[in-house]
């Protein structure tokens, strides 16, 4: 498998609508958006390849083991977890990752991406 070199995201979504919304509000911040279905594809692609950026869905079970990989093996990459509206406030500590509700606005989104980005750039 080959990659294009520059900004990588990696999105972890199961639902094919969420994941194809991702893609196009993500597709002007990467040159590489990869998808995985599953917690154990989403931890094969971070063996192979760093990513500045991982969005995943918190409500699906097996993303907390890939935000588990990310803290256990000291991935520097930031994560933004969508979670539903019932979700409670201490996922964040919990995860590590910048909680986002699900239904979430647009522009709340864009502007975490960016600062997730521009927070990354800065640490490399």
């Amino acid at each position: 498998m080959s990659r294009v070199a520059g900004r990588g995201i990696l999105i972890v979504e199961r639902g094919t609508s969420l994941r194809g919304l991702l893609m196009t509000l993500l597709q002007n911040y990467a040159l590489a958006i990869e998808t995985a279905t599953s917690d154990t594809r989403a931890i094969e692609l971070l063996q192979l390849f760093p990513y500045d950026l991982i969005v995943l869905d918190l409500s699906l079970p097996a993303t907390r083991r890939v935000i588990d990989f990310v803290r256990d093996h000291a991935i520097p990459t930031p994560v933004i977890a969508l979670t539903p509206d019932d979700c409670l406030p201490e996922d964040a500590e919990v995860t590590g990752a910048s909680i986002l509700e699900k239904p979430f606005d647009v522009e709340v989104f864009r502007a975490l991406v960016e600062h997730q980005l521009s927070d990354s750039e800065a640490a490399n």
